[in-house]
């Protein structure tokens, strides 16, 4: 997808705070270092590329998901895991509902009830910084899987090792 295609697709569909997002890190040194559609699952991408960082707006049926990679040729980590660390919060904290359940009303914009353009400029100064707890945002991962899906046998096994029962 062209880059000036892929412009006016973000410009004409995305919810505000996602544009208002686009235009922030574009303001702030970020370029588009890649995009493209697939057309087989009604979603794009977006790469956005800082100095080490990669910011990856996603967009799939309609939804508008972000993930980030802290460092070059690293891994993404989806956003609400970056927020719950960053915050220092247990996931459940940082987002109440539990399991899929916000899923019902299909937000347009994940994390449900975040600000991207509000939390992304921390959740970056956090990356960068010797603060940046990598288990802090595996501790998110999993909390994030028990609420998700409690029932399982590996929500089971962190729970017993976490000592507590509540998702």
């Amino acid at each position: 997808m062209s880059s000036r295609i892929g412009e006016d697709l973000i410009d004409k569909f995305a919810p505000a705070d996602v544009r208002a997002t686009v235009r922030w890190l574009k303001d702030h040194r970020f370029v588009v270092a890649g995009s493209d559609t697939d057309r087989g699952t009604f979603g794009s991408y977006w790469v956005f590329a800082g100095e080490d960082t990669e910011v990856h707006v996603i967009v799939d049926r309609s939804q508008w998901l972000l993930d980030i990679v802290p460092h070059r040729g690293g891994h993404p980590i989806q956003y609400d895991l970056l927020v719950a660390a960053q915050r220092g919060q247990d996931y459940r904290d940082c987002f109440p509902q539990p399991g899929d359940e916000h899923l019902a009303g299909l937000t347009l914009q994940l994390p449900p009830g975040v600000s991207w353009l509000d939390t992304l400029p921390q959740v970056l100064t956090w990356l960068g910084s010797e603060a940046y707890d990598a288990a802090a945002v595996e501790r998110a991962r999993d909390q994030r899987y028990v609420r998700m899906w409690s029932d399982s046998p590996k929500a089971r096994r962190l729970q017993r090792s976490w000592g507590e029962d509540r998702p």
